[in-house]
Parts: C-alpha cells; sequence; structure tokens
C-alpha cells in the first residue's frame, strides 16, 4: 500500500519501520503524517536513508533522457541544487532528516551513520572495510553511506508533559 495513505487505525503499532524507502516517497510530507498516525504515543520510527554527504550517489541520476548509475558521476550529492535536478532519489543531511522528523510530531532519540559494508567484493572486505570499521569510531563517520534513526511519537501539545530532549548516538 501506498505510505501516504496507510490502510490501517490510528495508534496501532508500537515501531513503524522505513529502510531506504523515504528517500523514494513522493509526498514524503503526508507519508509522515500517516506514519505519526497509526504509531502510538512514545512509539518509535526507526529509519535509515542515503546521506548527502556520502560522496557516491547509489541511485541512477536522470542526464537529459537518459538513466546513468549514479557511482560513475562522484561528488554529485555534494552539489545541492544540481543533485535535486538530476538525482531520483533524495539524500538527506543528519540535521535535515532531524528537522524534518521533529516538524512532523516526532522527537528525535537518535541518529548515527553506517558504514559501505563491502560484503560482495573480495578486495573491499579485506582492504577497505578494516579502514572504515576504524573510521567508524572517529568524527569522519559522518562520511557513511546511510543514516540510522530512531524517532519516537511525541503526545499531542496539550498532553506533553515536559519530557526534556536528549539525543544519543546509536550503538
Amino acid at each position: 500500500m501506498s505510505a501516504e495513505k496507510l490502510d490501517f487505525a490510528d495508534e496501532l503499532f508500537d515501531v513503524v519501520t522505513a529502510i531506504e524507502v523515504i528517500e523514494h516517497v513522493l509526498d514524503l510530507g503526508r507519508a509522515l503524517f500517516e506514519i505519526n498516525r497509526v504509531l502510538k504515543v512514545g512509539g518509535a520510527f526507526l529509519v535509515t536513508c542515503p546521506n548527502e554527504v556520502f560522496p557516491i550517489e547509489l541511485h541512477n541520476l536522470r542526464i537529459g533522457r537518459r538513466r546513468v548509475a549514479g557511482r560513475y558521476v562522484p561528488f554529485v550529492p555534494w552539489v545541492r541544487p544540481l543533485h535535486r535536478r538530476i538525482g531520483i532519489a533524495r539524500n538527506l543531511s543528519a540535521g535535515g532528516l532531524r528537522s524534518l522528523l521533529e516538524r512532523n510530531g516526532f522527537r528525535t532519540h537518535a541518529i548515527d551513520y553506517v558504514m559501505p559494508p563491502f560484503d560482495h567484493w573480495q578486495a573491499g572486505r579485506r582492504r577497505v572495510k578494516p579502514l572504515l570499521d576504524r573510521i567508524e569510531g572517529t568524527p569522519l563517520r559522518v562520511l557513511g553511506v546511510s543514516l540510522a534513526g530512531v524517532f519516537v511519537k511525541e503526545a499531542p501539545a496539550q498532553e506533553a508533559t515536559g519530557a526534556h530532549r536528549r539525543e544519543t548516538r546509536l550503538g
């Protein structure tokens, strides 16, 4: 079913997941409204999406009438106006993801970065993955391929109890 029109009752779920999905949704505001609607107060929205700081676009790009694999055009995500024009999927920054979800009734619990796995490339597993494993524990982790976030549905304003905002790093 469409994320923009979920056929579920209000406040039905304790957890909703969107793993590498939100970058493809046409009306993201409507989809987030629907996710918030079907999630119980205090329930968790678990989401991953492409990180705009990662220098390689993993989705196709529209260049003229052609679709080109983004991996052949490095650094396009870093040129936001160009990416918005030729990208077929959105990429978000950690701040952009946080702002988007908080504007739509969620409290940020945690956001972190996911490094590329290199599981299917033998040389990558041997040479690149050990380097990425070291980078993952440093500030350079912001170059991760994806963002992973945990967001909690807030109580409506009239029911809010003044719970303070707290953000942690995943893992």
